[in-house]
């Protein structure tokens, strides 16, 4: 179990992604020819390559023979058992009445299933008192990862916006996918003619990669394009990891950066967004990667560490605008950086710093505006476009202002019962919920005017990235007043945001012994948790009592 360990605490992506890889080829659709095949290999394939690959790992340690041999017995006993509960849960999985609502299989089994370990884990740890910072994320991250599972297999393609048709006119994300899929090439048409083709191509070309790998693979079309939710769904756990490991970053201890990961990984706001199959959840990733990779350079100054940054800004905003909205927080870093070396009047340093800026140009302005300047050029599209609002259909009933800023208790009722109260056929808005309602801008004052505490580079940092996204939400709200655009996937940074000054406040009253209130913030964590996950599963399940009564 080394191999595991090891891979847990040094490279957390690469497990995520092995974990992902996993669930995708045991739980995907594969639906060749019509059949529905449940895929029994997986399980037994990934433990043979567990215990493979944990045979190397310990041999290049020099492990002698004898240990070597008792932890190889330990793993596979292991990854066996897991491979064998896997097996049974598809077993279950493959029997169930067929229900088109749920790509022909009952979403619970897997839920119910892959939760049972979760919670028998929990308990083992707590009766034995043998609970640690690594365990205690890897068991949140894995409850989130099921919830999210089970929100992607019951929602389908259901709750998406904007998606369009591949047939047809062959409009929206779909249709803009379906081209790239089809041609190999960028719309070699003015994107203003279809529906959402005006959107940078990052995301909706790895969407087409996605389900050529399939397709190649005898994979029907329209099942691959069922699998594309699976991306989200990758690129939000990405994003977990790398806000949470950015938060230690700042000066935030270990045991308190588990309330930012059990806030955001448990956000219904962002289990949504990451089963879009639209560029928001690749674009989140790409911020908070960007702003991680800045606050590495920020700490050492080299141009190795410029460079990520300048990629992954260039990469983000291939994928979308709004991307800009970070290079807020990364010009704190950059100005923050330079105002320093000038005071210390190291202008041998100044120097380095400014040519690595120039090479942070160099890098990320080509790859940012490449797509509206070409589209410039050919089309004469005005550069940051974005298409008049001319849909009645989906304009709010209820005054703006209303919608933004209404505390009514129905806000946190279910949205099947919130649409009834409201009249509209959509609900999905109001960010003041999203802030754990206002504990979390409580907190963040608390910590901005602490003389005390956190870096005041960081204050600034997080205080600007905060106001740059929701000012602009707010005002993109009010200029096109539309069912989707109220949606907080539009501010999903201020959730992280939030999350991260409940964290540090707590250690701040912490280390003050404020018992009272420390217990309070920590209950109202925990509530949100517990209620979040009753949300996800409640909507579940009346989803699928809807599909069964059709």
């Amino acid at each position: 179990m080394e191999l595991i360990k090891y891979g847990i605490k040094k490279h957390p992506y690469l497990s995520l992604f092995s974990a992902w890889f996993l669930t995708f080829m045991t739980f995907g659709c594969f639906e060749v020819g019509a059949v529905l095949p449940v895929n029994y290999l997986s399980p037994v394939v990934f433990a043979s390559a567990v215990v493979i690959f944990e045979y190397l790992f310990m041999k290049k340690k020099n492990i002698d023979d004898e240990k070597l041999k008792k932890d190889l017995i330990k793993t596979i006993i292991v990854v066996l058992s897991a491979a064998g509960y896997l097996i049974i849960t598809l077993a279950v999985f493959s029997v169930v009445p067929h229900m088109s609502g749920m790509t022909g299989r009952n979403s619970i089994i897997p839920l119910v299933f892959l939760t049972i370990p979760i919670i028998v884990f929990s308990v083992y740890l707590t009766i034995r008192k043998k609970w640690t910072y690594y365990k205690a994320v890897v068991t949140l991250l894995s409850f989130s990862f099921v919830l999210h599972l089970f929100f992607l297999m019951y929602s389908m393609l259901i709750y998406q916006y904007d998606q369009g048709s591949f047939y047809g006119t062959e409009i929206g994300h779909f249709g803009y996918i379906k081209y790239i899929y089809t041609n190999f090439s960028l719309p070699q048409f003015d994107p203003r003619l279809k529906w959402q083709y005006y959107h940078p191509p990052l995301n909706h070309i790895i969407c087409a990669v996605f389900m050529r790998i399939q397709t190649a693979f005898g994979v029907s079309f329209l099942t691959a394009a069922e699998n594309l939710t699976f991306l989200p769904f990758l690129y939000y756990m990405n994003t977990l990891i790398i806000f949470h490991r950015l938060s230690l970053k700042t000066g935030l201890e270990k045991k308190y950066s588990i309330y930012i990961l059990a806030v955001t990984a448990f956000s219904v706001g962002l289990q949504f967004t990451g089963g879009y199959i639209n560029n928001d959840m690749l674009s989140v990733m790409f911020m908070m990667l960007a702003v991680s990779l800045s606050i590495n350079w920020y700490k050492n100054r080299k141009i190795s560490n410029m460079i990520p940054i300048a990629i992954c800004f260039g990469l983000g905003m291939f994928t979308k605008l709004s991307m800009w909205m970070c290079s807020v927080p990364i010009a704190v870093l950059f100005i923050s950086a330079l105002i320093d070396v000038i005071r210390r009047k190291q202008f041998k340093d100044l120097r380095k710093m400014i040519g690595q800026m120039c090479v942070f140009l160099t890098i990320s302005v080509p790859m940012s505006l490449y797509w509206s300047v070409r589209n410039l050029v050919r089309f004469g599209v005005p550069i940051a476009y974005i298409p008049v609002f001319d849909e009645p259909d989906q304009y709010i009933l209820e005054d703006v202002t209303t919608r933004l800023f209404d505390f009514n208790l129905s806000q946190f009722s279910f949205p099947q019962v919130a649409n009834v109260i409201n009249g509209d056929n959509y609900n999905e808005y109001n960010p003041v919920v999203l802030l754990i309602s206002v504990m979390s801008f409580v907190c963040m004052i608390y910590v901005l005017v602490k003389k005390h505490g956190l870096d005041p580079v960081y204050k600034l940092m997080f205080l600007l990235f905060y106001l740059v996204v929701l000012v602009s939400y707010y005002i993109f709200c009010i200029k096109y007043p539309g069912v989707c655009t109220e949606e907080i996937r539009y501010a999903t940074p201020v959730i992280f945001i939030g999350a991260y000054f409940i964290s540090y406040t707590l250690m701040c009253i912490d280390k003050k012994k404020k018992k009272a209130l420390s217990l309070f913030i920590r209950s109202v964590v925990v509530l949100f948790v517990l209620l979040s996950a009753a949300d996800i599963v409640c909507d579940g399940i009346m989803n699928a009592i809807e599909w069964m009564t059709l």
